[in-house]
């Protein structure tokens, strides 16, 4: 039995090794926090890694950490900027067979009444426009649920991953106070990690995953529930 666990155990490591064996993968935000998370385990698993990212000194620090990986300056905002990124990705890697768009802000925190507009604006530039259009640089259509149904047919599967709070280095732009706040909206009384995310997005980018497409994924320690 023992014998039979372990090979079992083997069988399973060299399984994950070769998972995204020739695929190539985007990570936008990838020079750090849940992007890098996401890109070391893809690239764990013999993937090609673009780490897209508008700071090329950590983006470079990364991709050496990585092996078969390349760092490529973008700014999630621009058209211009996005084609560009592709088109080097495409050229120094191969055509893109996964994307994961984790670029993204916090915003200071503030009322409504101080909070500037001019920050809300890039919040929503990042965040949501920015998933936006670095999905119609990869593929032409929408956000998860749309593209997911454009493209059920393609062999192309769409899915979002929605985490509560994650430990990153976010946490410096924010205040003491809010982030204990957030903490105590947190069942599970904890922040998650950057490598739970990171394994249900590799779940979620791998060959094992077949039939779930158009889907938001919890991963936020029971708040979506409280």
């Amino acid at each position: 039995m023992r014998k039979l666990r372990r090979f079992k155990l083997l069988a399973e490591e060299a399984l994950a090794s070769d998972l995204f064996k020739g695929r190539t993968a985007i990570v936008t935000g990838g020079a750090r926090g849940i992007g890098l998370a996401c890109a070391a385990k893809i690239a764990s698993g013999g993937g090609r890694i673009a780490l897209w990212d508008r700071d090329m000194d950590r983006a470079r620090q990364s991709a050496a950490s990585l092996g078969d990986a390349i760092a490529v300056e973008v700014d999630v905002t621009s058209e211009p900027s996005l084609a560009a990124a592709l088109a080097k990705t495409e050229k120094d890697l191969a055509a893109p067979d996964i994307l994961v768009a984790s670029a993204g802000i916090t915003g200071p925190n503030a009322t409504v009444i101080q909070y500037p507009v001019d920050a809300w604006k890039q919040v929503l530039d990042i965040n949501l426009t920015g998933v936006f259009l670095s999905n119609r640089a990869v593929a032409p259509g929408g956000l998860t649920k749309s593209l997911g149904k454009e493209l059920a047919t393609s062999g192309v599967l769409v899915n979002c991953v929605a985490p509560a709070v994650v430990k990153t280095e976010l946490f410096s732009q924010m205040t003491e106070q809010h982030i204990q706040y957030m903490l105590s909206k947190i069942p599970m009384n904890r922040f998650g990690e950057v490598d739970e995310v990171a394994e249900m997005v590799a779940w979620l980018a791998s060959p094992l995953c077949t039939f779930a497409t158009g889907a938001t994924f919890d991963l936020s320690g029971g708040r979506a529930t409280y």
